[in-house]
């Protein structure tokens, strides 16, 4: 090994790698939440046959209000309408919108013969439209002082959405809701989690990697280990066109904190040795000495993620197989890369940061040393065992698009004002066909449906075909010849199929879903040649609570399971290998107890959680019980180096609590205090 081949390794390392990234990285392709499911779950197939009746990508609402300085309603200000004009005229002319709902086009309907005759509001007696009951809770407010625009896409267009948020209006206080405004903060996140974070998190393992190792470049080489092996994994990601999203969005992270563990356990070693050897000696001694502990570490961490081959969701699969081969990677750079850059670099630690080292082992001696706070720790852990029996089956699995996103945020607060002042913020949609045209027949059974689905707790209204009877009485049979040629009639009927827009006061999935079972016994009752269909995006996130909760159970047990099997093949001894996992099976019991204390729910970041902590935690126990047969000097300094890794990835992944995202404060909250208990489980019971 010398300077030369080093500098040539690491170049072309280096090549390479931004090669294959600009080719990787061009190929990025962001996915929605939908993509979770898999193409036959029966609720992504009725989304899919609404959108294919009634074609649009989702319903943007543009809540506005006068400012409160403007007194009066919207039609008693001329500059109010205009702006209007002007905002629907502008919104309306991208090609990704299919139509927009105004008051601009607000007509009074009458039946003429066999003809349907309007007259716009705007033209005659705006104020008459306030009387209009098909008109005010939809695109109106009762007192006129908020209207709605309803703008159904053609395709996401998220462009539309910061285009809308950057606006500001000189009449009206603007607020934006709906799927497609999620979906685009959503992508946003995606892109800070996957690309801002890691290298935050990088920085912040680095600082306490620092007061360890005393050597600015030795405690950058762990974490840049870990963002090297993400990188390739991202590359991988483009090269193979796997859609990116709210979880495999994630593997950055994960990477980082997991793997920087194995960095830290070698670089530990061969700063130590360096103090006596060469360069090379003290490389090939450090490699001998953790290359076991570090691959075994790596081994059943990657199982554990693979352990997610065995759930339902293909999202969770890919981020098993995902991790897994970043964990692998990362031991190529540990012990590939490391060391022809320790050829080039001086990991001495410095002299005049011995004094305060010496207070910071000594604070870890403290924690090693002292048997106490082991008894309290166990026995607060048994307390935590005991009670977890009816702790945990009362953790809840009820998510929803808006509950990635705090309360405060914007996104809820615009999904509040929406059902404040119009009684609905996502729809559910209740389509029905018949193989044949509608009769006045039909219209009186479909008039009783709607009249027990209005009746129904939670249910604010409907929106369909058949208001066109109850307040202009003009019947359904005509509104269905005419649909064929009047592009506002086609968003009610295409053809036999009639759509009725369910309007609820809320937006959680569990509610969505009580009031759908509803809707189908409601819809038992009418003829067997009407056949239903209920879809919308809150029913495809019920479906995807249920896989989830499926997904976790499966994912702990075979994840328990396979690092069980082996710790067993490793250390040929059931009660060694029992020893070992009882950190683990500890961390998840707290991981889930801490979740129901704490009121947090079960969904896509923290099902995650448990087989991220049981990868840490089993690394923990490894290291120990190598550690134990190596001598009591070994082991003193593996305690160290297991709590400096712990401390590093806690205040790590606290820097997650501050993000806008909910989900992903969630994720950082229990990461971060799971990893230190488990970090500390097993030092008090293995460490004896």
């Amino acid at each position: 090994m010398n300077r030369f081949k080093s500098l040539v390794f690491l170049g072309l390392l280096v090549f390479v790698t931004v090669l294959i990234g600009i080719v990787a990285f061009s190929r990025f392709n962001l996915s929605s939440t939908q993509s979770l499911l898999p193409e036959k779950d029966p609720s992504m197939e009725n989304l899919r046959l609404v959108k294919s009746l009634f074609p649009e990508e989702g319903i943007l609402l543009c809540l506005l209000e006068l400012k409160p300085n403007i007194r009066g309603s919207i039609f008693e200000n001329k500059g109010a309408l205009e702006e209007i004009e002007k905002l629907v005229s502008l919104v309306g002319s991208r090609e990704s919108v299919k139509s927009v709902d105004s008051i601009l086009e607000a007509s009074k309907l009458e039946l003429r013969g066999f003809l349907i005759g309007s007259t716009r509001y705007l033209e005659e007696k705006p104020s008459e439209m306030l009387k209009d009951p098909f008109y005010v809770g939809n695109i109106i407010s009762s007192d006129g002082r908020i209207t709605t625009l309803i703008v159904r896409l053609k395709e996401y267009d998220p462009e539309l959405v910061e285009w809308l948020k950057s606006i500001e209006l000189n009449n009206f206080e603007m607020v934006l809701t709906g799927q497609p405004v999620v979906d685009a903060e959503l992508d946003r996140s995606v892109w800070i989690l996957s690309m801002v974070y890691p290298p935050l998190l990088f920085l912040f393992i680095c600082g306490i990697y620092y007061l360890r190792l005393r050597n600015t470049v030795a405690a950058a080489l762990p974490p840049l280990a870990a963002v090297i092996a993400a990188l390739w994994v991202y590359e991988l990601v483009g090269i193979l066109s796997i859609p990116v999203n709210i979880l495999t969005a994630t593997v950055g992270i994960f990477l980082i904190i997991i793997t920087s563990a194995y960095g830290l356990h070698f670089v530990d070693r061969l700063v130590f040795h360096l103090r006596f050897f060469s360069v090379s000696e003290a490389v090939k001694k450090a490699i001998k000495e953790e290359w076991r502990p570090i691959f075994l570490s790596a081994l059943t961490t990657a199982t554990a993620f693979l352990s997610f081959l065995f759930t339902p969701l293909k999202a969770f699969r890919e981020l098993g197989v995902l991790v897994s081969s970043g964990i692998f990677l990362s031991l190529i750079v540990v012990f590939g890369v490391i060391p022809w850059i320790a050829i080039l670099v001086n990991l001495h630690p410095k002299k005049f940061e011995r004094k305060p080292l010496r207070k910071w082992n000594l604070l870890f001696l403290k924690v090693q040393m002292n048997k106490r706070w082991r008894r309290w720790f166990l026995l607060v852990s048994l307390i935590v065992l005991v009670v977890s029996i009816w702790m945990i089956p009362r953790i809840e699995v009820n998510f929803d698009n808006f509950s990635y996103f705090r309360q405060s945020s914007q996104v809820n607060m615009a999904a509040r004002k929406a059902i404040e002042n119009l009684g609905w913020a996502v729809p559910l949609y209740v389509v029905v066909e018949k193989p044949s045209p509608f009769t006045v027949e039909d219209q009186k059974h479909l008039l009783d449906f709607i009249g027990e689905v209005e009746n129904l707790k939670g249910v604010t209204g409907t929106l369909s075909a058949l208001d066109f009877w109850r307040y202009y009485s003009i019947p359904l049979p005509l509104l269905q010849v005419f649909s064929k040629t009047t592009p506002q009639l086609s968003e009610f009927i295409n053809g036999n199929a009639l759509k009725i827009m369910v309007k609820v006061s809320f937006t959680d999935s569990r509610s969505f879903q009580v009031i759908a079972d509803k809707i189908r016994v409601l819809s038992s009752r009418l003829p067997g040649y009407l056949q239903i269909h209920i879809a919308g995006e809150p029913l495809v996130m019920a479906s995807l609570n249920n896989k989830i909760l499926e997904s976790q159970v499966i994912s702990v047990v075979f994840t328990f399971l396979f690092i069980f099997a082996i710790t067993l093949a490793l250390f040929r001894k059931l009660l060694r290998s029992f020893l070992a996992v009882s950190p683990v099976l500890l961390t998840l019991i707290f991981n889930f107890f801490f979740m129901s204390a704490t009121n947090i729910w079960l969904e896509i970041s923290t099902s995650i959680v448990a087989s991220i902590l049981a990868g840490l935690v089993i690394d923990y126990s490894i290291h120990l019980m190598e550690a134990k047969n190596s001598g009591d000097g070994r082991k003193r300094k593996v305690v160290p180096v297991i709590l400096t890794n712990s401390l590093g990835l806690m205040v790590g992944f606290l820097t997650l609590v501050f993000s806008p995202v909910a989900l992903y404060a969630r994720l950082g909250f229990l990461i971060a205090f799971g990893t230190i208990y488990g970090a500390f489980a097993a030092i008090a019971v293995l460490d004896g």
